[in-house]
């Protein structure tokens, strides 16, 4: 609660707004000024989104629906001047570009439903750059081709369990297709064409760690020890120096307050007031699930059946990923402590 962490979905939807408006400015430069219609419906959408009762958090819930729709309709219009500028790049035959709008929950209409695409990579950058490329898929063989014509590397990730739990997810993804574009030039533009050959019988899911040893990935840069007993991360290794790191997930209660006076203001979107000091621990002991790949390690944590988090490092990357997931909230446990949450580590070392 309070102003810098309220309505974290639809600042964070603001945020990738903003991303894709100035790559398509950049890109959309070529056609001269034609559909420019459809990047301003984008922009104002994104202006609009400034207010200090949107990007705050701090507006009723069917306002902050109302943000996300208007969002989503300029977003959807950036396809049209993405599709005209490729087309007017690469010719006519150009396929029509179309975005991935649920990949937060790991579906994708054009992945799942097409033994064909093309994933398009832009980058808006100065500076040439390298990144990992995660498509939900359904389980099967597939061919990465790259820009140069030549086959890429891939493998296939089993989605976290929680993913299968969320409300309104139509998907029938079941894992990651993972690959690295390797040096995208700056403000370059790249195809990845995919290819499913055929669907083997999928594999079962890897089975939890049932043990109290300690689990340890690592990439050749990085090394990361995880509690055997409790789950949780302990240390990160790094040129042959460990820090100790303590990482999880608390809880504070919500004061209720009645709002009569500034002594009883009840904690809500304007203001982080808990009941004491001390955040709670949402579980003493996380069932892990480790899967070691080629060029992708991952532990995933699972702390309760609303929250999980996936530590993930690449091969020869200097960065770890914490992606975590939160919700659907169990409405019993919001009655009870109210809706503060938060991500603690200690000490000052922050995750990437």
């Amino acid at each position: 609660t309070g102003y810098f962490t309220s309505r974290s979905n639809l600042k964070y939807m603001i945020c990738k707004a903003n991303n894709l408006l100035q790559a398509v400015k950049q890109i959309g430069s070529i056609l001269g000024g034609e559909l420019n219609e459809h990047v301003q419906m984008l922009a104002i959408a994104v202006a609009q989104s400034q207010h200090h009762d949107a990007i705050t958090g701090t507006e009723k819930q069917h306002v902050s629906d109302d943000y996300a729709l208007y969002l989503d309709e300029g977003i959807g219009e950036t396809q049209k001047v993405l599709t005209a500028a490729y087309r007017k790049w690469f010719g006519k035959e150009f396929p029509e570009q179309q975005y991935c709008k649920m990949l937060n929950i790991s579906e994708c209409d054009v992945s799942e439903n097409n033994s064909k695409f093309v994933i398009t990579l832009y980058n808006p950058l100065s500076r040439a750059v390298t990144t990992p490329v995660r498509i939900p898929v359904k389980y099967a063989d597939y061919k990465v081709t790259g820009p140069n014509g030549a086959n890429v590397p891939y493998e296939l990730v089993f989605l976290p369990g929680q993913i299968f739990r969320l409300g309104g997810r139509t998907s029938n993804a079941t894992h990651e297709l993972v690959f690295i574009a390797s040096e995208v030039s700056p403000l370059g533009l790249v195809n990845y064409h995919v290819e499913r050959i055929n669907e083997p019988e999928p594999p079962p899911r890897p089975t939890p760690h049932n043990s109290t040893e300690e689990v340890t990935i690592e990439n050749g840069k990085l090394k990361i020890g995880f509690n055997g007993t409790s789950g949780l991360v302990q240390w990160i290794e790094q040129n042959g120096t460990r820090h100790q790191l303590q990482q999880n997930f608390f809880f504070y209660e919500s004061m209720k307050g009645y709002n009569f006076n500034a002594d009883n203001r009840a904690s809500g979107a304007y203001i982080f007031r808990p009941t004491k000091n001390q955040p709670t621990v949402i579980s003493e002991k996380i069932n892990l699930t480790i899967y070691r790949g080629k060029n992708v390690h991952e532990v995933h944590q699972s702390f309760s059946s609303w929250l999980s988090q996936v530590v993930r490092i690449y091969d020869q990357q200097e960065s770890i990923e914490f992606e975590w997931l939160v919700g659907p909230i169990p409405i019993i446990f919001i009655d009870y402590v109210g809706n503060g949450s938060e991500k603690k580590s200690l000490p000052n070392i922050r995750p990437k």
